[in-house]
């Protein structure tokens, strides 16, 4: 947890000072701040606390919301981590929050941890059904690196990649445009496209009750795999923001909600 209540404001861990008395936004138990040259600051409840504010987080996680919201001050735009908004389901806090001089707000999820297609669906519902534009975010994660392929300046190129479910819908959430991905091990953003991941099924020949038999020869789209194509890196001030509006889409597995969205393009 990055923020906590002290004397009625709004605190953030990375500001914080140890001594004074802080207490979480959400069950108003005591927390501690955590600080140190290894840990990310912030706020952790006491053990034996119960509050859905103090399920742990990745150290990835911390950082891409720090990031974020430190990048948007940079910009000129107001940032909030944590701030809880009016929405009708789920946990109400979002990661980030910014918003316009027209109270247009924008909430920005920086996702890390898996979470089931239900879930992501009914929160970006939710944040549509207040008129709040969104934004997800996957974490790129370091082994990622490994199976990448330099096929450009600025491009990488991971042929088999792994993406599962919640960056699939991500992916078909950002539509056209391509997603943006935060990798936490240099403080970036990559803009990435998935595409299909082919399988070539070899050709077999063989015999069967004196019959030449055949089978194979083709090649089939991967139900498991896709090819992610990174383009960047970007620091998140050579990006711009935009507000658009999607429509309403689903299929048999995937739903995602009509409203306003966050964009960011390259400059």
């Amino acid at each position: 947890m990055l923020v906590a209540i002290n004397n009625n404001q709004r605190v953030e861990a990375s500001l914080a000072e140890k001594g004074p008395h802080y207490i979480c936004p959400n069950c108003g138990g005591a927390v501690t701040l955590k600080k140190g040259t290894v840990v990310i600051h912030h706020f952790a409840h006491k053990r034996d606390q119960l509050c859905d504010w103090s399920r742990g987080e990745t150290r990835e996680h911390m950082s891409g919301k720090n990031y974020l919201a430190q990048s948007l001050r940079r910009k000129g735009w107001p940032a909030e981590i944590e701030c809880a908004l009016n929405i009708p389901v789920g946990d109400r806090r979002a990661d980030v929050v910014s918003w316009t001089s027209q109270n247009q707000f924008l909430a920005f999820e920086i996702q890390h941890s898996s979470i089931g297609l239900s879930e992501i669906s009914e929160r970006a519902a939710a944040y549509a059904s207040r008129n709040i534009a969104q934004m997800w975010i996957p974490v790129l994660k370091a082994d990622v690196w490994k199976a990448a392929v330099n096929v450009d300046q600025g491009r990488y190129v991971i042929e088999k990649f792994s993406a599962v479910k919640f960056i699939r819908w991500i992916h078909g959430f950002a539509g056209k445009h391509g997603m943006w991905m935060f990798d936490p091990s240099n403080d970036c953003y990559w803009h990435g496209r998935l595409s299909d991941y082919m399988i070539d099924v070899p050709l077999t020949d063989w015999r069967e009750d004196g019959n030449e038999m055949s089978a194979g020869g083709y090649s089939k789209r991967s139900k498991r795999w896709k090819t992610l194509t990174l383009t960047g890196p970007f620091q998140f001030e050579q990006l711009t923001i935009n507000i658009k509006y999607r429509k309403e889409f689903r299929t048999p597995q995937y739903y995602w909600p009509s409203g306003p969205v966050v964009h960011l393009a390259a400059n």
